[in-house]
């Protein structure tokens, strides 16, 4: 019975928000834009379209029906633009003394041969009724006395089959037709705008407003790489001193080494809620950052499902200690600066198809605290929504930085990663937004997105947005 009424609850839930976030507001929409295209319709002056009919007979010089049948086609085909000649409607115009010139009056003139038949049709549109019947009568008129001549040398006749008298509906404005455009119009409207404004509301878009929603402190914004792989060149802070990003990284190293001295974290855990969002990026960074700092740092590549760091690094792919034993050997082999060494995820020498467990990662990280007392760890572990190896992980480290992608990820699954982490009673050291755009990030963006000289990149690094 509870559960049937969680149920009943849940659905009654879900109907409330369709109806509040969707409902209402197309339908509101459909209202005001049946409403305008009614409006339109009321407000635009009605114009009336009156027709004349001609038939044009061709000479009969043959015994064969068909053959006068398709001579009258051809002809009736070739008369119709001749009617809007100038000559014609001047003709016309003159009889009919409107006041109109020559474009307005060919403009509100239509002339049409009837499908497969000797018929043509004439027709004219006026706000007047009596005066659409008049000019199209007058046209008719015209185009035989104009004709004549041509008619006589051809040997065929047009005739007036059926004079234009005044119509009795106006032929626009249509106002079942705008009305029902204006609703579709207004509903599509209102959807994109509430399409919109969830999806807005459902991204970060400044720092306070991220650490407000996420109840964390975001501790560093990086800017977003103009790149078709976000891989390519990902070492900024090593091959891209100037640029935007590696000030930023720069300032979050400096940050986490001095804002909690002599207590700085041992052990940094970096995360995000989903693949994409740049964990890889930022912990390869955040570790050459530490490094310039002069900081010992060994980066270990923990991410299970899909490691990175062996070929940012460009670092052999054969057995490392996350993989095979480790006694605390030399780790001189995997040092890549005078104050950085990165572990990859290799391949085990054993079952090089086999990744390594959390339960070994877990032992190679206190082999690895105890042997480099004064080392920081920097863990590129796998997005916590899609791999429980993460959470395991995580529970063993000392603190955690969480990596959102603050172009795409929305704010709901940053709130379950976070929520994860808190589940397990993981320290949250903070948030790094990441791939923010140029309009949106507090530092100072260059014209390609560096710096021109030294003097203004320090301005920039002290000005870099990031919370100590």
């Amino acid at each position: 019975m509870e559960r049937i009424i969680g149920l009943d609850s849940e659905l009654t839930s879900g109907i409330v928000r369709f109806v509040t976030r969707w409902f209402i507001p197309v339908l509101a929409g459909a209202l005001i834009g049946a409403g305008a295209g009614g409006l339109i319709s009321w407000a635009t002056p009605p114009q009336y379209r009156a027709t004349a009919q001609l038939y044009v007979a061709p000479a009969s010089a043959s015994s064969s029906l068909l053959q006068d049948v398709t001579l009258g086609q051809s002809l009736a085909r070739n008369y119709v633009p001749l009617v809007t000649a100038e000559r014609v409607l001047r003709a016309a115009m003159n009889q009919l003394q409107f006041g109109y010139d020559l474009d307005l009056f060919r403009s509100r003139t239509q002339v049409a041969q009837v499908k497969d038949t000797s018929v043509i049709t004439v027709s004219f549109a006026d706000q007047d009724r009596s005066r659409a019947a008049s000019a199209a009568n007058a046209i008719v008129q015209a185009f035989g006395d104009q004709s004549s001549s041509l008619q006589a040398s051809l040997g065929n006749s047009v005739n007036v089959w059926q004079e234009a008298i005044p119509p009795t509906r106006a032929d626009s404005p249509n106002t079942v037709l705008s009305t029902t455009l204006g609703a579709i119009g207004g509903a599509l409207l209102a959807v994109g705008i509430a399409w919109a404004n969830r999806r807005r509301a459902d991204q970060f878009t400044t720092m306070e407003a991220a650490a407000e929603r996420l109840g964390v402190p975001v501790i560093a914004e990086i800017g977003r790489r103009e790149r078709a792989n976000w891989l390519d060149g990902a070492l900024v802070v090593r091959d891209e001193p100037r640029s935007v990003a590696a000030v930023g990284f720069r300032a979050l190293g400096r940050n986490l080494v001095l804002a909690q001295v002599p207590d700085r974290p041992r052990t940094i855990l970096v995360t995000s809620a989903v693949p994409g969002e740049g964990k890889s990026f930022v912990s390869a960074n955040l570790a050459l950052a530490l490094a310039q700092e002069q900081i010992p740092t060994i980066l270990v590549d923990a991410d299970l499902g899909g490691s990175s760091q062996q070929g940012n690094f460009g670092l052999e792919a054969w057995p490392s200690p996350l993989t095979d034993d480790f006694n605390g050997q030399d780790l001189e082999q995997w040092r890549v600066q005078p104050n950085l060494v990165v572990i990859p995820m290799g391949m085990s020498s054993i079952s090089p198809a086999t990744p390594p467990s959390s339960a070994r990662i877990s032992a190679l990280v206190e082999e690895l605290q105890r042997s480099n007392p004064e080392a920081t760890l920097v863990i590129d572990t796998s997005p916590l929504l899609s791999d429980t190896d993460a959470t395991a992980i995580a529970t063993f480290i000392e603190c955690c930085l969480v990596v959102i992608d603050a172009s795409h990820t929305p704010v709901r699954v940053a709130r379950r990663a976070i929520e994860v982490l808190r589940s397990v009673r993981v320290p949250i050291l903070g948030v790094v937004l990441n791939k923010v755009s140029a309009h949106e990030t507090a530092m100072t963006y260059g014209q390609r997105g560096s710096l021109d000289t030294t003097e203004s990149s320090d301005r920039t690094e002290s000005a870099a947005t990031v919370a100590g």
